[in-house]
């Protein structure tokens, strides 16, 4: 990758280091597990500090503490500069990690922009809640989904002021989208 030969040693133990992958610096790539084969191949596409990182999907498959440890280094590497297509299934991801965002459905671009803009855009504007007991009176504009109950969302904290008025300690669970 053009990485100076003074500098190979330090940014390969660095990679290693960020994706948790330095126990293994001496063990042949083919006999890693899967998860750490996509790690390797993010260490190996970081060493020689690329302006542009294409990350297909790379939390795929991977446990919570070593997703967090992607998105660290995915925000230093954005930070220091780098600029990173980065693909995923999570919106979750997206929120996190991303300035803009394209939905893609079957190779065809349908919405790009701020996340921001996308989220007003799809958002039902609606409360979801559960309650730990569902057979007490409810608000006017409550109606039941399913094992959730849903709110019309105006002013998030009016209306959270609302519901934990009226609710009080037995809300389960709360949820806007």
């Amino acid at each position: 990758y053009g990485v100076p030969v003074r500098e190979r040693k330090a940014r390969i133990d660095a990679a290693l280091t960020d994706l948790d992958l330095m126990d293994k610096a001496e063990v042949r790539a083919r006999t890693l597990s899967g998860g750490m084969k996509r790690r390797l191949m993010i260490a190996k596409a970081i060493l020689h500090e690329p302006k542009l990182l294409i990350l297909d999907e790379p939390t795929a498959g991977v446990d919570v503490a070593l997703r967090q440890k992607i998105w660290e280094l995915v925000r230093r590497l954005n930070t220091n500069g780098t600029t990173i297509l980065f693909t995923t299934h999570y919106l979750e991801e997206a929120e996190q990690l991303c300035e803009s965002i394209t939905l893609v459905d079957h190779g065809r671009v349908i919405r790009d922009g701020r996340l921001r803009d996308l989220q007003a855009e799809f958002s039902k504007n609606t409360i979801h809640f559960e309650l730990f007991d569902t057979k007490v009176p409810h608000l006017a504009d409550v109606r039941a989904v399913g094992s959730e109950f849903e709110y019309p969302l105006k002013d998030l904290g009016a209306d959270m002021a609302t519901l934990t008025t009226h609710y009080k300690g037995n809300l389960k669970s709360v949820r806007s989208e």
